[in-house]
């Protein structure tokens, strides 16, 4: 399978997250998060969802700043890390903060390496003007493509389909977790888990080749 980002204009939202990170420099709102609370709740789910401290190699696809890379420090995880980004601007500062760390500026997900884990926070948010038909057959091709590049498994994050309406921006896509969870049971992995539990409105997807691996 070859995904192609020009295919959907993602220069679009290679420059949004350019011009955030231009703006607002290694913060939260530089990631495009509305706090460092809920980005740093986010990233601890995503992680907690292996059920183990020693994560081995693992990559963070959609790396940004890098704020992952402090968190998997900060609580004690065992790792080798890679961080995956396709604007420049953050990748070229994580790299000033890390400079011993492995950041790659990646054009499609063909680009991202094999990996014993993979974390994926806030990724497939921002469609822009791509219609929810569209961006979601993207989100699930890609979600099989990125599963054959992990040897244990991957943990992806989306909001939520039960977020308020009157909140919801026509820029996001907000996918259903029951629908998705389907999808992951039914055409990637029989042990996938759905967390949707931490008070946010968005859900994890923890997606496993075996219940003992993470």
């Amino acid at each position: 399978m070859s995904i192609d980002l020009e295919s959907f204009n993602f220069s679009q939202i290679i420059n949004y997250f350019d011009e955030k990170a231009s703006q607002f420099g290694d913060s939260p709102e530089g990631s495009d998060w509305n706090s460092a609370t809920s980005q740093d709740l986010r990233i601890t789910r995503l992680l907690r969802g292996f059920q183990t401290q020693n994560l081995g190699d693992l990559a963070d696809v959609g790396a940004g700043f890098g704020r992952a890379r402090e968190l998997l420090s900060a609580q004690n995880y065992s790792f080798e890390y890679t961080g995956y980004e396709v604007a420049e601007i953050p990748l070229l500062a994580a790299k000033r903060v890390f400079p011993d760390v492995s950041f790659k500026l990646i054009k499609s997900f063909d680009d991202v390496g094999h990996h014993d884990r993979m974390i994926l926070s806030g990724v497939f948010n921002l469609k822009l003007d791509v219609s929810e038909d569209i961006w979601e057959i993207y989100v699930l091709e890609s979600l099989q493509h990125l599963y054959q590049k992990a040897r244990f498994g991957i943990s992806v994050n989306f909001l939520s389909s039960y977020s308020d309406l009157n909140l919801r921006r026509q820029s996001l896509y907000y996918a259903d977790p029951l629908k998705f969870f389907h999808f992951v049971k039914s055409n990637i992995s029989s042990h996938v888990k759905l967390d949707h539990s931490y008070g946010l409105w968005d859900f994890t997807l923890h997606i496993e080749r075996e219940i003992q691996g993470l």
